[in-house]
């Protein structure tokens, strides 16, 4: 009886932050002041090293909570766009949004990355977590 108990705690608070977290990309970022860098690696190796370890850290099924990425690359643009998105009973919620973008500077092409991180629970050390797997090389997911 205890058991079925903690197990319907553990659904209502994750039922009740998934209607707190944003279901659009928009609404993530004008709700949020996003991490923003700058790296000298080529932008298609920055976005597909991302894509790897975002849905290698991130992407599971919990009851029934599903965490997916969803990703686009526009070479010829000189973007790509990853995002981390949850879907539960219906409900579509955006976590992290990451944007990345081949730039000019000072006659130099370098990478920008901008991530958007919801404020729902515990998500917002994820920008700087991102940003360390870019500019270190770590791979570590928390």
């Amino acid at each position: 009886m205890i058991y079925v108990s903690r197990i319907t705690f553990c659904l209502v608070i994750i039922i009740s932050l998934l209607a707190c977290a944003p279901n659009s990309v928009k609404i993530l970022k004008e709700s949020v002041h996003p991490t923003t860098f700058y790296t000298d690696k080529p932008f298609e190796e920055v976005y597909e090293d991302l894509v790897f370890k975002q849905k290698g850290c991130w992407v599971q099924s919990m009851f029934a909570m599903i965490m997916y990425v969803q990703n686009r690359l526009n070479r010829d643009k000189g973007y790509g766009e990853i995002v981390l998105r949850s879907t539960n009973m219906g409900d579509v919620s955006v976590w992290i949004y990451t944007l990345v973008e081949q730039t000019e500077s000072e006659s130099r092409t370098k990478t920008k990355v901008t991530v958007y991180v919801t404020k729902t629970g515990n998500w917002g050390e994820q920008g700087e977590l991102i940003k360390n797997w870019v500019l270190n090389d770590t791979d570590n997911c928390y």
